[in-house]
């Protein structure tokens, strides 16, 4: 109802108190007027709702930073580890090379010394 102006465009001493109470149904009806606790009650609602939002996601944050502190901790072991693992083979090596020189140095059997 654009245009309606409730103070002006109504004749308030030819409506009476059944006129009263039809208007005020309307408005709360159409939405122009609530009662405050509906309103308060809506607000508080939507206010808790918005805060567990928050706290949800901040909790999966969290879980998101430490599930990636986990996999960054794993994988500096994992390097740790590897680089053992390539020292133990590089000492193997050496020790495979040098029995080879060893057994190469040995008389053949059957040869002559």
């Amino acid at each position: 109802m654009e245009g309606f102006d409730l103070i002006t465009g109504v004749p308030w001493n030819a409506i009476g108190v059944v006129g009263l109470v039809a208007i005020i149904g309307m408005s709360f009806i159409k939405g122009w007027i609530y009662p405050k606790g509906y309103v308060d009650t809506l607000r508080e609602d939507r206010d808790a709702r918005i805060l567990e939002v928050r706290k949800d996601r901040e909790d999966r944050v969290r879980e998101y930073q430490q599930e990636v502190s986990f996999w960054r901790e794993a994988a500096q072991q994992g390097d740790i580890a590897l680089a053992a693992e390539r020292a133990k083979v590089t000492e193997l090596l050496e020790v495979a090379r040098t029995m080879e020189k060893l057994l190469n140095a040995l008389p053949k059997v059957g040869e002559d010394a």
